[in-house]
């Protein structure tokens, strides 16, 4: 690989894990949202305001959990897809080398 192979992949790389860590980012809020609706729901189920059952109270915690799996899942997804091109990139950039006679 010569230094412009090695630059793009470095652009590649550059570019995944930026958005990876705005999706982790975006992905946190979230589930914090839910995590303060969760607690909500707890405290208006113990003052009596609401007569739903307890599932349905815990519900946004269990939503937060699947999410979280989720996106963990996704994102190792991601990062194994981009390895695997990364490698058949500079597999073919290297295959298409011709030796210069000298």
């Amino acid at each position: 690989m010569d230094d412009k192979d090695r630059e793009n992949l470095k652009k590649m790389n550059d570019v995944f894990f930026t958005s990876a860590t705005q999706m982790g980012r975006t992905i946190s809020g979230n589930l914090t949202h839910m995590k303060l609706l969760g607690l909500l729901f707890i405290g208006l189920k113990l003052s009596g305001i609401i007569n739903w059952s307890w599932i349905l109270v815990l519900l946004p915690y269990a939503l937060s959990f699947i999410g979280s799996i989720v996106s963990i899942y996704s994102m190792v997804a991601v990062f194994a897809m981009m390895s695997r091109f990364s490698k058949l990139v500079s597999s073919k950039i290297s295959d298409k080398r011709v030796p210069i006679n000298e």
